[in-house]
């Protein structure tokens, strides 16, 4: 039998993890199975604020606004430029909900014609290393995403008798595709720290 080590991924709540053993991920292995502890309807802290947090992807265009204001205050019409797709309701509404968040402060001047920036807060600006870790790892791992995709993609085709295309022209993998030929696809922008 494997040895396991006691981890813990949300506080008070141990499960195993295996410290030697086989894979258990990519082809089925011969060797004896890792047994985990069953998780429990509790696993994940309550008090764990990761599902609101902007840069974990809550907001669509959170990661791309913040890459916008990294260089410094930009007005409303500045910011449509680079985000190609985002209509001027939502991008109104995403600047909203990062101000609500304390990412993202907006600045009135009084003039004629009216002028509104934005910029990040230092909360916003404390952002910038991790999301920055985050696009340097998917630098050094986009390939190696994206042929373990194709690789499932492929073998659930052939599981179905290789009936229909791989993927819809709008799906992620067409798109992540796309990125990792240079193309325009989910993360150039987020991927250009």
């Amino acid at each position: 039998m494997t040895q396991t080590a006691l981890t813990s991924l949300a506080p008070g709540v141990p499960t195993t993890a295996p410290t030697a053993g086989p894979s258990t991920t990519g082809p089925a292995t011969t060797g004896p199975a890792t047994t985990a502890a069953p998780l429990s309807a509790d696993f994940f802290d309550p008090a764990c604020p990761v599902g609101t947090l902007p840069v974990l992807g809550g907001k669509k265009w959170a990661w791309k606004l913040m890459r916008c204001l990294e260089g410094g205050p930009r007005r409303f019409s500045e910011l449509r430029v680079p985000l190609v797709g985002i209509t001027a309701k939502v991008l109104a509404e995403s600047l909203r909900a990062m101000e609500q968040d304390g990412v993202v402060s907006r600045t009135e001047y009084v003039e004629n014609p009216p002028r509104v920036e934005y910029a990040l807060t230092p909360l916003g600006r404390s952002l910038l290393g991790p999301m920055n870790a985050v696009c340097e790892w998917s630098r050094a791992n986009l390939a190696t995403l994206l042929e373990a995709r194709e690789a499932y993609e492929r073998e659930e085709r052939e599981e179905r008798g290789g009936a229909g295309a791989p993927w819809p022209a709008g799906s992620i993998s067409a798109s992540a595709g796309a990125v990792a030929a240079g193309g325009r696809g989910i993360g150039p922008a987020i991927l250009d720290a």
